[in-house]
């Protein structure tokens, strides 16, 4: 929609489109690639090598990534929540929170945040992942960094010997 809304634009405006590509940058065609320096600056990501192909990577998430994938959660989940004093999914999240506890949230805010992280944290690794990880939480809260590990199988790294020059007497059948 937004593509035949620039089209719609651009023919009621009479520009050409060679005047277009050339100033870009007043236009906003081009998306920013953001988003992926973000994501390294409130992620890191530690490999240990363990035996069998298993690497275990502690994966630290920062605060304001985990408190955005709170908020998500609870917009999620506000219809769920029946609070006294407020229609059913209209209380707010701080008197949500006193009533059930922050760690109703948790859960769901890990859901949410981790996939993408952890796919992250791979591919900034270059690892090939075989199976699907084992995580354990370390540390989970409102406020505090979100640090937790995934232990998954590697394909194993193979290392050839030497080959070349090795003699092989052929058995001839009759």
């Amino acid at each position: 929609m937004v593509t035949s809304l620039l089209h719609y634009v651009i023919l009621l405006s009479h520009i050409s489109c060679e005047n277009l590509l050339e100033n870009r940058e007043s236009y906003d065609i081009i998306p920013r690639r953001t988003i992926k320096k973000e994501r390294i600056l409130n992620m890191s990501a530690k490999v240990e090598k363990l035996e069998n192909n298993e690497v275990k990577l502690t994966i630290t998430i920062g605060a304001d990534k985990f408190e955005e994938g709170m908020q998500k959660a609870f917009f999620r989940n506000a219809k769920y929540f029946n609070v006294p004093g407020f229609r059913k999914g209209k209380a707010p999240r701080n008197i949500v929170e006193k009533k059930y506890g922050e760690s109703v949230l948790y859960e769901d805010a890990f859901n949410i945040v981790v996939p993408d992280e952890y796919e992250m944290a791979i591919e900034e690794n270059k690892l090939e992942v075989v199976s699907e990880p084992k995580i354990d939480i370390t540390q989970i809260g409102g406020g505090k960094d979100l640090i937790f590990t995934a232990t998954v199988t590697v394909k194993p790294e193979v290392k050839l010997g030497k080959y070349k020059g090795i003699k092989v007497e052929k058995v001839n059948y009759e």
